[in-house]
């Protein structure tokens, strides 16, 4: 099954081929444990094979327009590409466990939003018709046969960009083969720093070990990971 993402009503029923996804995770001293979620779509237009152009009805929505999504090319719902918070999913004193379950529901943002929200403390960034703002999101980790998992994930678009703040669009994404990438931790720890970190935030820190993020440079810096068993 390919991986697509979904956005209800918008001019591209068949949905978008998403060309890149990463699922990982970050630890922060202070908060926590945060699992990350990057995604990139190909361009809105790539499969559009229709010879029908867009018409130059004035009234028509942007979301409803194929001439704006064609503007703005193609999608990224990320918490990384702006440094969003992610998902917390260990707060200090709590320890996650990465083996032992076989489905996994997260949530985040959930409507309504308080009266006074920003941008910026919300969970993910997302680009679609510029820069908009996500809420709503449920997020189910599936764990599949061959050491890998499926995601679904839905949630809901506000085009801040153009000025309106009401999440009344949705979308709904399919993933399948995925693997987790690994959790990062503060560049300034040690090895053992970074041990001990993993140790307060995770039930079983002995399965990890670290993988070079730069094996061909000079530059030592390092990821955790579990072997795909381990998962």
């Amino acid at each position: 099954m390919e991986n697509r993402i979904y956005f209800k009503d918008n001019p591209y029923p068949g949905g978008h081929r998403i060309k890149k996804f990463i699922w990982s995770a970050a630890m922060d001293p202070e908060a926590g444990l945060f699992f990350h979620f990057h995604l990139e779509t190909d361009d809105y237009y790539a499969e559009d094979v229709s010879e029908e152009e867009d018409d130059e009805d004035e009234t028509k929505s942007d979301w409803d327009s194929k001439g704006v999504w064609g503007n703005y090319h193609s999608c990224k719902l990320s918490s990384t590409a702006h440094e969003n918070s992610g998902i917390c999913i260990a707060a200090p004193g709590e320890k996650f466990s990465f083996g032992g379950w076989e489905t996994l529901t997260l949530t985040a943002d959930t409507l309504p939003l308080p009266d006074n929200w920003e941008y910026d403390d919300l969970s993910f960034s997302i680009y679609l018709l510029g820069h908009d703002s996500v809420a709503n999101h449920n997020i189910r980790i599936e764990r599949q046969a061959n050491n890998t998992f499926h995601i679904h994930w839905t949630g809901n678009i506000a085009l801040s960009y153009a000025g309106d703040d009401e999440f009344k669009h949705s979308f709904e994404a399919h993933l399948t083969g995925v693997t987790f990438d690994g959790i990062y931790y503060p560049k300034d720890y040690t090895q053992e720093q970074a041990l001990s970190l993993l140790g307060s935030f995770t039930a079983h820190p002995e399965q990890f070990s670290f993988q070079d993020l730069n094996p061909k440079s000079f530059k030592r810096e390092y990821k955790l990971v579990l072997p795909p068993h381990d998962l």
